[in-house]
């Protein structure tokens, strides 16, 4: 718009432009001051403005917001400018540039830079721009990490504490700038004397028309979950080690295991003395042939206990090892005699039932009767009398 005011303030020329801003028809306008048609601050504004045009008789570019006749605020960009007429009077011309749309879209980007530093303020990001020619335009570093300190204006090549796993760091940024395709990798970042490492994001910056004129990029610091993946690593590894030494460990544990009972087999097959394995109740669960054989039973390599095994009577020839209590009847020259420590017979019942079981040692001519707590031999007295038995047993 552009009009011109005498130095009363009074409009000499409006434009058309003018009057349809203010929705005026021109003699609504000429001759008219600015507090005959806008509010009373904003005229005086305005009216400030002119006189120092007048004063200073300098051109004056300024900024001035103005209502509309809607209720709407719109800012202009303002040119006022001094003159004279023919006749020597003074006058103050201008022009003006509506600036509102562009104020607004200023105030929403500095809305949403505020948003987005607030946002980054206390994240582990780094976020930069780069030209086409990868020097850092800015960086916004809110942990001032050294490495990101200064670097605005440089490249990666000239910067010495930037690398990226298995490659190079400005390769891969010059491949999204020349392909328009974004990248990910790893970066390892030496400052402090400590060496951080980030998760590299790149994308290209794009203008108005599309073109690729540089990339934006941002790095997170995963240095923390790199070092527990790490300790992880470790610990598995450590206790994959434990797992294959205890495999060994109980291998050589069952080879031992085979062996002795390799070895107590040998000695219960081949012993001369007649042995008995019982369980946890003292039941006969197993006998050795020696046994058998002094029993008189007829298979003398026989597995287990033979039925009816321990309700025969043994004749004594060997002498024979039993467990205290188990005699239950005997008749001839027998002897009984407790066995002491250290004899055969405390060797071989630490080896088969590893109990500290008292045992007794009975030799002589003639017959004796065990049984387990007396539970398969019973004596009946017997003077010229029968008896009849019924039962399986």
């Amino acid at each position: 718009v552009t009009w011109m005011k005498d130095d009363e303030g009074r409009y000499i020329y409006a434009n058309n432009a003018l009057l349809r801003e203010y929705r005026k028809l021109e003699h609504e306008v000429i001759g008219k001051k600015d507090t005959d048609i806008l509010p009373a601050e904003v005229a005086a504004e305005l009216r400030r403005n002119d006189l120092m045009v007048f004063d200073r008789w300098e051109m004056l570019e300024t900024e001035e917001v103005i209502p509309s006749p809607d209720g709407l605020w719109r800012t202009w960009h303002i040119i006022k400018f001094p003159l004279a007429d023919g006749e020597g009077r003074r006058l103050v011309g201008g022009f003006a540039f509506d600036l509102t749309r562009q104020k607004r879209a200023e105030q929403a980007l500095r809305l949403s830079d505020e948003r987005f530093r607030t946002a980054l303020k206390h994240s582990p990001l780094v976020v930069f721009n780069q030209d086409a020619d990868l020097r850092y335009t800015w960086v916004h570093n809110p942990q001032g990490v050294g490495a990101f300190e200064h670097i605005v204006g440089l490249c990666d090549d000239e910067i010495d504490t930037m690398r990226i796993e298995g490659g190079s760091l400005v390769d891969m940024k010059r491949r999204v700038v020349d392909t328009g395709r974004g990248a990910r990798s790893e970066m390892r970042v030496k400052t402090a004397g400590q060496e951080l490492v980030y998760d590299l994001t790149t994308e290209p910056l794009l203008d108005e028309e599309g073109r690729v004129v540089g990339l934006t990029g941002a790095a997170m610091d995963i240095t923390q979950r790199k070092r527990a993946e790490v300790a992880l690593r470790t610990a598995h590894d450590a206790l994959e080690e434990r797992v294959q030494d205890r495999t060994l460990e109980l291998t050589a544990a069952n080879s031992a295991l085979r062996a002795s009972e390799e070895r107590f087999r040998s000695i219960f097959e081949n012993s001369g003395v007649g042995v008995v394995l019982t369980d946890a109740t003292g039941r006969p669960i197993q006998v050795n042939p020696a046994f058998l054989q002094m029993m008189g039973h007829p298979d003398a390599t026989a597995n287990g206990v033979p039925s009816g095994m321990f309700s025969s009577r043994v004749a004594l020839g060997d002498d024979v090892l039993a467990v205290k209590g188990a005699m239950v009847a005997y008749q001839g020259q027998v002897r009984f005699d407790h066995e002491k420590a250290g004899s055969m017979g405390k060797l071989l019942k630490k080896v088969l039932t590893s109990e500290d079981m008292p045992l007794m040692r009975v030799s002589g001519q003639g017959e004796v009767f065990f049984a387990n707590e007396g539970g398969y031999v019973y004596l009946v007295q017997l003077d010229g009398d029968a008896i009849s038995v019924n039962g399986r047993n």
